[in-house]
């Protein structure tokens, strides 16, 4: 696996872990705080009741009592709303078994949301008349909740997938250079010393860019000077001493090439006569100055 495949898939499961771990966090403090406002909410409703409620309770209340807690109960906001006497004998009791279709069962079973339950005592003058029992429906805290995790999923996979496009762009640029240098090592391998202009701005790749250059101009010149050197070798090997042209073994290999290519041409020969005896009758300096001057 390629280094930029690596450094994706690292850095999309850390933004991958973030986005989920601020998702979670945040639909638990949205339901903290439904579950406060529920409990509250319950408590208003309880102590509204118990201040309508106190002078309607006695043996002559008739049905102002069940009345007043319908029009408070008909909202469908609650679960339950009872009212029982100092003796503990239900007078009104309001259940509401409405469910929300809308909200799957997972989601209600992950995210649990406690029904608030409150109570206010109901007081007729100097004594207890009653108390009265408010429990606030889930129901619409799970919808509130189901509504807020959809927006919240939303846009947490919008955030996601933006942080994902803009690192694969910051990779791909960051990580260019290192194709500029495979690319160099690639041109140095084949025997072109090129170098990288210009140079990365990232510092950690400028100075291996800087690095690479410098390589190659020292690789470059040390060819070239081993180069000359075995081209000079080579033309010594093939050359004469004495007159400076070439000795019979490169010309036979002309030769040969000439044959190979079936080229036409002619060939010239010319001989000193005798130049063992020149040479032992007037001695190698002569005999030397008159093959150069041959």
């Amino acid at each position: 696996m390629s280094l930029s495949k690596q450094l994706t898939l690292l850095l999309t499961l850390i933004f991958f872990a973030i986005v989920a771990v601020d998702f979670v966090l945040s639909m638990n403090n949205i339901r903290s705080y439904l579950q406060v406002e529920s409990q509250i909410h319950a408590q208003d409703t309880a102590t509204s009741l118990g201040l309508a409620l106190s002078p309607h309770l006695g043996p002559n209340a008739g049905d102002m009592p069940q009345t007043m807690i319908n029009s408070i109960f008909d909202r469908g906001y609650y679960r339950e709303i009872r009212l029982v006497d100092p003796e503990g004998k239900e007078l009104v009791r309001n259940i509401n078994p409405k469910t929300f279709k809308n909200v799957p069962e997972w989601f209600s079973s992950l995210l649990p949301l406690d029904t608030a339950t409150t109570k206010q005592e109901i007081s007729t003058g100097w004594t207890i008349g009653g108390t009265i029992y408010v429990s606030v429906h889930p129901g619409y805290g799970y919808l509130k909740l189901w509504e807020q995790a959809k927006k919240s999923f939303q846009y947490s996979l919008l955030t996601f997938l933006i942080a994902v496009v803009a690192l694969l762009l910051i990779l791909r640029l960051l990580l260019k250079p290192l194709n500029r240098i495979r690319w160099l090592a690639e041109r140095i391998s084949e025997g072109h010393f090129e170098n990288i202009d210009p140079l990365p701005w990232t510092t950690d790749i400028r100075t291996v860019a800087q690095a690479m250059n410098t390589m190659s101009s020292k690789l470059g010149k040390m060819i070239r000077k081993l180069s000359d050197k075995l081209n000079q070798a080579s033309h010594e090997l093939k050359t004469d001493d004495l007159t400076g042209l070439g000795i019979q073994t490169a010309f036979e290999t002309d030769l040969k090439d000439l044959f190979v290519t079936k080229a036409t041409g002619a060939v010239f020969l010319m001989r000193i006569d005798d130049l063992g005896g020149f040479v032992q009758s007037r001695g190698n300096s002569n005999a030397n100055q008159l093959v150069r001057s041959f």
